[in-house]
């Protein structure tokens, strides 16, 4: 289930970069904080 885990969140990190990267200025704050916290 661990396997399964890890392969979501590289999912839902690829997404989120993606979404990132359409919306340029909020998303490079989102990966800011991301990379942060």
């Amino acid at each position: 289930m661990a396997a399964w885990d890890l392969v979501g969140l590289i999912l839902v990190l690829h997404h989120v970069l993606m979404v990132a990267a359409n919306m340029e200025d909020l998303g490079w704050m989102l990966i800011n904080v991301m990379f942060v916290a």
